[in-house]
């Protein structure tokens, strides 16, 4: 670790009071977020060293919450007072540089807007400060006739800008000791302007769904077998294309995390299964059908969408992808922290989005809006996307969009409400010069 200046570890410490993540801190006191790493070990070994919150002071993380917040040291109260004290000490006088950090005032302690967001805020009865990761939501304060307060009621929220960056700092910390997968032997003979596009959307691994109440049973084990079993028939059946392009459109995953819900509005599922099951089996899944795609194409393209199942997973199915496969030349992955991704071949544009923000009267603007170049590039445009389960075809002026079919089974939500499409997954084959010239369906029936 490069060594750090006087200033440079005050600055750090004031960020960490702040609530300032490391790559934040990073960015603006080293000039460099990929020094990260370096904020990090040296906010642990800080930690270790002072009296309080730890050691002395007990390792309870609300005192850690509150020294952050506040500079102040709360006591462990099993301790007891030391001689001259009676409970707080003073505000420890920590930072003493003269440069402010994301415009901030020289002072020991942080604005009282900035503690009132992350639930501290003393003189309105809120004095427990919120975890990293949430901020303050609805709060109501009832006051006496003589204005002293009776009762509060919180309500903390969570603060998802916080979380995205939590979890990037996750990614980055675990790609570290990510093993990279060796280069596998190309095929010797391929059709040089063929690309395929394996299309797979709105999986729902992790989804339980049971056949007498919706039609079709759905566990772990049976979307992994037929997922493989779908991959291997579709990569036996399409041309020997140059290229390969694995595309999840979303919701690979059921859930995005530990509690079985949707991440935005946390309606309740059907899960079969624990996350860290979900989490070893779509690794796996991906691992293996990259591997079919190797032995097929001499280039494999993978394209993660988030979709609103796994908003999270998305990221980090991304980046571990990405990092695993960072030896082997014939792999690229987009890592595109966007929900509308490009990629191209040749003249031939392929767009791809969940479906769950712009829906499809409003893509073509979108994406054109976004890849204003690339499209202008381009002869034959093609967008696609999932999260309707049903097939649609709509052709503008401008590109030509699909929704695709899931190859899942209904869960009860969608056989109650009657949504009955029917189920397959497509290989769809574009020429660098013409466009789309080929496509194959495969259903599960097919499969048995």
């Amino acid at each position: 670790m490069a060594k750090l200046t006087t200033e440079e570890q005050e600055r750090i410490v004031k960020g960490f009071m702040l609530g300032y993540s490391n790559r934040e801190i990073a960015k603006v006191v080293l000039g460099s977020t990929s020094r990260k790493s370096t904020v990090s070990d040296f906010k642990k070994r800080w930690l270790a060293q002072q009296e309080g919150p730890i050691g002395l002071y007990g390792a309870d993380s609300g005192h850690i919450d509150h020294f952050f917040l506040t500079g102040e040291k709360v006591r462990n109260p099993l301790a007891g007072p030391e001689k001259g004290e009676t409970g707080l000490e003073g505000t420890r006088e920590i930072n003493n540089c003269d440069q402010p950090l994301y415009g901030v005032t020289d002072e020991t302690t942080p604005s009282p807007g900035l503690l009132a967001r992350k639930g501290y805020s003393p003189e309105h009865g809120l004095n427990h400060p919120y975890p990293d990761g949430f901020k303050m939501g609805k709060t109501t304060i009832q006051r006496g006739p003589s204005g002293n307060i009776e009762r509060t009621w919180e309500r903390m929220t969570e603060d998802q800008e916080r979380q995205q960056e939590m979890i990037r700092e996750a990614i980055e910390a675990m790609k570290e000791n990510i093993p990279r997968v060796k280069a596998l032997p190309a095929p010797q003979h391929v059709l040089e302007n063929l690309c395929n596009q394996y299309t797979i959307t709105d999986h729902h691994l992790g989804m339980l769904a049971w056949g007498e109440e919706s039609g079709d049973d759905w566990d772990i084990n049976i979307a992994g077998k037929l997922l493989l079993d779908w991959m291997g028939a579709a990569v036996a059946q399409a041309p020997d294309a140059h290229t390969g392009i694995l595309c999840n459109l979303g919701d690979f995953l059921h859930f995005d995390g530990l509690e079985p819900v949707t991440p935005a509005h946390r309606h309740v599922l059907d899960a079969d299964t624990r996350f860290t099951k979900i989490v070893r089996v779509a690794i796996q899944l991906i691992r293996k059908m990259i591997d079919m795609l190797l032995h097929k194409h001499k280039h494999v393209h993978v394209v993660m969408v988030s979709g609103n199942h796994d908003l999270a997973s998305g990221v980090w199915l991304r980046e571990m992808l990405a990092e695993m496969y960072h030896d082997e030349p014939r792999i690229t992955v987009d890592t595109n922290p966007d929900v509308y991704h490009y990629f191209g071949w040749g003249k031939t544009a392929l767009f791809y989005s969940h479906g769950h923000k712009a829906k499809m009267g409003k893509m073509e603007s979108v994406f054109v809006a976004k890849y204003k170049k690339e499209f202008g590039n381009c002869s034959h445009a093609y967008a696609h996307c999932g999260h309707f389960h049903h097939q649609k075809v709509d052709e503008t002026n401008l590109m030509v969009i699909e929704q695709h079919r899931t190859l899942a089974a209904k869960d009860a939500y969608s056989s109650s409400g009657g949504y009955m499409s029917g189920r397959d997954a497509k290989v769809i084959t574009y020429h660098k010069d013409f466009g789309e010239v080929s496509r194959i369906t495969i259903n599960p029936d097919m499969l048995k």
